[in-house]
């Protein structure tokens, strides 16, 4: 099974790292794909809407954006249900997790597991991306496996995640 990641703009990769982390490519969001950055300008084009206004992605996908990957992983229950009656997958951004400091890591993983319980409750589709801003912050798929499983989802979920319902954002 391949698998793909999605690292956030400014995250420039080195040959052949995508392979030696497990996976088939990672793609960099805004130069490999249109994403819509909630706190800027509005992108109509994209398949990605990422940022924390909600008011701001709720409008993303209204317009017909694919996925949205919501920062600060508070849930918004009217940006969930328009996600659900749009057929919008979630995106979970693992570095929101993986690059935080202990205090803060362990309220982002209980934010984590309700985002996803909720999403999962509604019929979304819920991916895992590292979205990672620079190749430091980077993580392997077995690791993105078992952060994914941290907040419960079982490895099955998590390896269609990285592979099918990444292929779909990325556009592959």
């Amino acid at each position: 099974m391949d698998f793909y990641d999605i690292a956030g703009r400014g995250c420039e990769l080195t040959d052949g790292l995508a392979r030696r982390l497990g996976f088939k490519r990672i793609s960099i969001s805004g130069a490999d794909f249109e994403v819509a950055y909630a706190d800027e300008k509005n992108n109509y084009g994209a398949r990605l809407a990422y940022g924390t206004k909600k008011d701001k992605l709720l409008e993303h996908v209204r317009r017909g954006v694919g996925a949205v990957a919501i920062a600060d992983l508070y849930i918004d229950k009217k940006l969930m249900e328009a996600m659900r009656v749009n057929h919008c997958m979630l995106v979970i951004p693992l570095g929101a997790i993986t690059l935080t400091e202990a205090g803060e890591r362990s309220k982002n993983v209980y934010r984590a597991g309700n985002i996803m319980k909720h999403a999962r409750s509604l019929d979304i589709e819920v991916s895992f991306a590292s979205m990672a801003s620079s190749i430091d912050q980077l993580l392997s798929a077995p690791q993105m496996i078992e952060v994914s499983r941290m907040i419960g989802a079982d490895r099955q979920y998590a390896k269609y995640s990285l592979n099918t319902l990444n292929k779909k954002i990325i556009g592959i």
